[in-house]
């Protein structure tokens, strides 16, 4: 080997107990690979195998990161995993971060409701304690849905789905709409998905707490319905997430809109004379972080005037 341990050292530094590597000084990521790419071709001679064809167009320059990053990418477009799979790999991660994000929250939540807990009642307690978990819960989902939010967005730009922009003089076909939109929900319903499986995961390790049948109720109550820069008197609607089960906000023209058939009152199918709201122009869920912001997106996840639902009802939950 071209290192002995003393040079070696700063690879395992830089590992630290953990599985990845896990510098984030650019210096010193540098020296990590730099070192790892000399013991690489060590192994690469002590194998016999032949160094043109190891390392390629590299093979002059594969010990100089500054020669390597000046030579033109080689990895065109049809090169990249497919989207469906692109989109699997990122919501395992985005699922580990959500699960590490609502593992903290938990026990940050115990160990706040202890504060002071003997010079409560029982039952006073109780409630501090289940007011705290809920508020930890909701702050986690709440980051994490931004950043699944952020991901789902990169991910669909990078791979040329969304925006929806076209040149005038060149106007797309509906099905081409419709297939990048029946795409884009898929990315998006897969990589929020990702906070169910998390919440999951963290109801199975504290089953005590009864973390998913609470935010079950917190679903129900429709408490995260209510939109504080709403007008008052604005007709809030919800919609079931199609991601997560849980209660979403549905935006738009939400006053009801007439019915067009021609029935008498008391054979008339629609409920109070309605067929629904008069337009929606997106969908956000509260608790996964999915966001529908283009009308074929909405009506491919079935999120459409004719079902919208009045939040003053009790939303249903998953």
């Amino acid at each position: 080997m071209p290192l002995d341990e003393r040079g070696f050292h700063p690879v395992a530094v830089s590992r630290n107990g953990v599985a990845h590597y896990a510098h984030h000084n650019e210096g010193s990521a540098a020296e990590v690979v730099k070192l790892g790419l000399q013991v690489i071709e060590a192994v690469r001679a002590e194998l016999g195998l032949d160094s043109s064809i190891f390392w390629g167009e590299y093979q002059s320059v594969f010990t100089n990161l500054d020669k390597v990053a000046d030579l033109p990418s080689q990895k065109g477009q049809s090169d990249r995993p497919v989207i469906e799979r692109a989109t699997e790999q990122l919501a395992f991660c985005q699922a580990q971060m959500v699960f590490g994000e609502l593992t903290t929250a938990v026990r940050r939540a115990q160990s706040v409701s202890s504060w002071w807990a003997e010079a409560r009642h029982a039952d006073v307690q109780e409630t501090v304690a289940r007011t705290t978990l809920i508020a930890a819960l909701l702050t986690a989902l709440d980051s994490a849905g931004d950043r699944i939010r952020d991901a789902a967005r990169e991910l669909l730009v990078a791979y040329d789905i969304v925006p929806y922009a076209f040149p005038l003089e060149a106007p797309p076909s509906p099905s081409e709409i419709e297939q990048r939109a029946r795409t884009a929900v898929m990315v998006k319903v897969l990589l929020a998905s990702s906070v169910g499986s998390a919440i999951r995961r963290v109801h199975n390790d504290f089953s005590a707490l009864s973390i998913a049948p609470i935010l079950a109720e917190v679903s129900t109550s429709g408490r995260l319905l209510e939109d504080a820069l709403a007008k008052p008197g604005t007709r809030r609607w919800w919609h079931n997430c199609p991601a997560c089960g849980y209660s979403g906000n549905v935006y738009g023209d939400l006053e009801p809109r007439g019915c067009s058939c021609e029935q008498e009152w008391d054979t008339c199918p629609h409920d109070d004379r309605s067929e629904g709201v008069g337009s929606i122009q997106s969908f956000c869920c509260p608790f996964c972080g999915l966001l529908l912001n283009h009308s074929a997106e909405l009506a491919e996840a079935g999120v459409a005037p004719e079902t919208a639902e009045p939040s003053d009802a009790s939303p249903a939950s998953g």
